[in-house]
């Protein structure tokens, strides 16, 4: 029997689930879950209550509860938004910081040579989340992806994931899943997918054309030898990405792929690899 998921982190599964669940901070998550998929400047209660299916009350005593804590502020009569104290509680406990910092340098390089958006993922747990984005001076850049969950069988970051993993595991991934069709160019095909990563592990580097987002192209490649897995990534818009374009693309990114894997392998400074807060990126032995 499965364990059942945790609903904030995709795949890991649920903490001590014989456990009694506290189901007050429960429906307070699902209000703060809310008001940030919320695409609008502010949420009235009424519209959170939609969004959640709780009752109109509870959420009124929950924002007055969370707005105690700094967790939610009301900028205008009867609207309300995600709080500042959020912004400490998540750099609090962001794993990536130390990564980003180290990162940051080749990832910016990446940028300035390629003149497109270059990006840093992470790569575990089933997931790729872009945690760093450099873009270029342009009038048109692609859309900040940072935190975004994004479809794998779409994006360069998530095929070069798939690519990686064990012929098993891609099964179990695979298994029953619908792909999403973002675009006309998307793969939603199981074999189609299948005959992609093998190119892709073929390459060595993954791309996407169209298939995230119309107009939109980009490429990965891995960062040798680290744990967790690491891609650097370079996207813009298909008409300055070509097909030439993305080859040079791809070469640039692996020569920043080297300097970054040898400043994890020795810290900023050759002071030594950094700690495992640098988002728990060190060398397999």
């Amino acid at each position: 029997m499965k364990p059942a998921m945790n609903q904030g982190t995709p795949g890991a599964p649920l903490y001590a689930p014989g456990v009694e669940r506290n189901l007050s901070l429960g429906k307070a998550v699902a209000v703060l879950r809310a008001l940030a998929a919320s695409s609008s400047p502010g949420s009235t209660a009424m519209q959170i209550a939609r969004s959640t299916r709780l009752p109109r009350a509870t959420v009124g005593r929950l924002l007055a509860s969370l707005s105690d804590e700094g967790l939610v502020e009301s900028p205008g009569p009867g609207q309300w938004v995600l709080g500042r104290e959020l912004i400490w509680l998540g750099q609090a406990a962001d794993s990536c910081r130390r990564l980003r910092e180290l990162a940051r340098p080749a990832v910016a390089e990446l940028s300035r040579q390629t003149g497109e958006s270059a990006m840093l993922g992470v790569m575990t747990g089933g997931r790729s989340e872009v945690i760093l984005q450099i873009d270029p001076l342009r009038l048109i850049t692609p859309t900040n992806w940072v935190g975004r969950q994004l479809g794998l069988h779409a994006s360069a970051g998530g095929k070069l994931l798939l690519a990686s993993l064990p012929p098993a595991e891609l099964r179990d991934w695979l298994a029953g899943r619908d792909l999403p069709r973002y675009t006309s160019r998307t793969i939603t095909d199981h074999d189609a997918l299948a005959t992609a990563l093998r190119q892709v592990r073929r390459r060595g580097y993954a791309q996407t054309v169209d298939e995230l987002e119309a107009g939109l192209s980009g490429i990965a490649v891995p960062v040798p030898d680290c744990e967790p897995a690491l891609a650097l990534g370079v996207s813009g818009p298909s008409a300055r990405l070509g097909t030439s374009q993305r080859a040079l693309a791809v070469t640039a990114a692996r020569e920043a792929a080297a300097r970054l894997r040898e400043t994890l392998a020795v810290g900023p400074g050759g002071e030594g690899k950094p700690s495992h807060d640098a988002g728990d990126s060190r060398s397999r032995t």
